[in-house]
């Protein structure tokens, strides 16, 4: 008869502290996808969840009582851009999508632009750029970017910061003909671009002619734009010089960081005034830019904003600290 066959050479069975890791991991695997089918919390109870297709995450909110205060409120509007409704914020940005993890909401910001007749000192503005002004509301240095297109453009930021104090940016273009324009450099040439200081919470951008085209080929548009954009979502071309007027963009995205109020988290929790503190699977995290913002802790997700926005399981999230410890400082074996 032959007999059981033992085991290999060299093989041996796995230790104790090695099945309880597999056991984790499949258990770790299987909350998360329970977790993953419990349904999202954006807004509070009977508000819009959503404008244009846009979803409105609290502290914003559509309509009366629906976000934090005055500041986070939003309309749900028809524009000239749009026959649909979209959600508009202080009159005339339209909303195109909010950000609660990076406290960031991107706006389309019009283009200021003027087109000048050949040979003729006449140039028409053909967008006027309404400043912008809202508390709480800055600028991203590092995601914007304020740029000029044109073969014959002076573009001009003027930023207003904490204080009221006003300073000028700005940067001017030069070409004559198409040739001497490098095909996606933004360095001068058909286009030029700066960065923007941190703290900017007001806008208001002007763009001029210094030749009033006069010296270059028929080939390029004689229309200077200027304007405010997210640094992902320009890209000079040659076309930027060629298009006409009419097909030229009127808007580009821009991004702005939020915080709630000006208090630190410390100070916010004493009066009683977080909207993030002593909740379960939330933190409270201060802003270098003043006040605060919420993010739901690891292994939870949601709106840490609104009460009990955060959703998660705390044996699912003590397991998967678990086993990143074990993962990261490794596990006994037995000899």
């Amino acid at each position: 008869m032959r007999g059981r066959r033992g085991p290999k050479e060299g093989a041996r069975s796995m230790s104790c502290s090695e099945w309880v890791i597999v056991a984790v991991v499949v258990l770790t695997i299987t909350l998360s996808a329970t977790s993953s089918e419990s349904p999202s919390l954006i807004s509070l109870p009977g508000c819009p969840e959503s404008c244009g297709g846009i979803p409105i995450h609290y502290p914003f909110g559509v309509g009366d009582n629906c976000s934090y205060n005055k500041i986070f409120s939003i309309t749900c509007n028809r524009t000239f851009n749009h026959p649909i409704t979209r959600p508009i914020y202080h009159q005339n940005l339209e909303v195109l999508g909010i950000d609660l993890v990076q406290g960031q909401i991107r706006f389309s910001n019009n283009v200021s632009r003027a087109c000048c007749k050949r040979l003729q000192s006449d140039c028409t503005n053909w967008t006027t750029v309404p400043s912008f002004t809202a508390t709480n509301f800055t600028l991203n240095p590092t995601q914007n970017m304020f740029a000029a297109t044109g073969c014959d453009t002076v573009g001009v930021l003027a930023g207003t910061r904490s204080l009221n104090r006003t300073s000028a940016y700005g940067c001017v273009t030069v070409c004559n003909s198409p040739s001497e324009v490098d095909n996606g450099t933004c360095a001068g040439a058909g286009c030029c671009k700066t960065t923007i200081p941190e703290g900017i919470n007001s806008i208001e951008m002007t763009v001029s002619s210094v030749w009033n085209y006069k010296n270059t080929s028929k080939e390029l548009t004689p229309c200077g734009s200027a304007f405010v954009v997210a640094t992902d979502s320009f890209n000079f071309t040659l076309a930027n010089l060629t298009t006409s007027p009419e097909e030229m963009p009127v808007s580009f995205p821009v991004v702005f960081d939020w915080t709630i109020g000006n208090q630190t988290c410390e100070v916010a929790r004493a009066n009683g005034d977080c909207l993030c503190c002593n909740q379960r699977g939330c933190e409270c995290i201060d802003s270098k830019l003043g006040g605060y913002l919420c993010n739901c802790s690891l292994g939870y997700s949601g709106n840490p904003y609104l009460a009990n926005g955060c959703q998660g399981d705390d044996f699912y999230c003590y397991y998967s600290s678990h086993l990143s410890r074990v993962l990261k400082f490794g596990f006994a074996t037995h000899a």
